[in-house]
């Protein structure tokens, strides 16, 4: 079985890198920022790769980039505002926001993301949710999961 381990480029490569992944041909790369990067991969990988993508034209505030309370309506501004990333790379799952800094955020995170993903779906591209940055938020030892629906 083909391993499930992969690479992940955070916004700048390292010169040999792409030919190293190349060799690699791992099952998943996670690429930031970096389109050009991400098409010659997958113009050599084709789609036996699984794509990540993610681009940093917003920061990690999912509410304070949206300007509004209403996740329904950040969604629409977050497609709004990547669509030329997403034309560029229509075969990669497209991550948004992925450092949420407090619990209180959270089921309106979990209600972005669902309308989000419907949004990308309706145009033919795809999402890759719910994916926190180690530590974020921060979970307590005492935390009971079962307190944490939006989950």
């Amino acid at each position: 079985m083909k391993s499930k381990l992969g690479f992940h480029v955070d916004i700048q490569g390292h010169h040999g890198q792409v030919e190293k992944m190349i060799r690699a041909r791992p099952r998943v790369i996670k690429i930031i920022t970096s389109m050009g990067m991400l098409n010659d991969l997958h113009d050599a990988l084709g789609d036996e790769t699984i794509f990540i993508a993610r681009d940093w034209k917003a920061d990690d505030d999912f509410l304070r980039f949206g300007g509004s309370d209403d996740p329904k309506v950040i969604a629409r501004r977050w497609l709004d505002a990547m669509r030329p990333s997403l034309v560029q790379a229509p075969f990669a799952y497209w991550e948004s926001f992925n450092e949420m800094s407090n619990w209180d955020n959270l089921r309106r995170y979990a209600e972005f993301e669902a309308e989000r993903q419907r949004l990308m779906a309706a145009e033919g591209y795809k999402a890759c949710i719910g994916n926190f940055a180690t530590g974020t938020p921060s979970i307590s030892d005492s935390e009971d999961d079962t307190e944490r629906p939006d989950l």
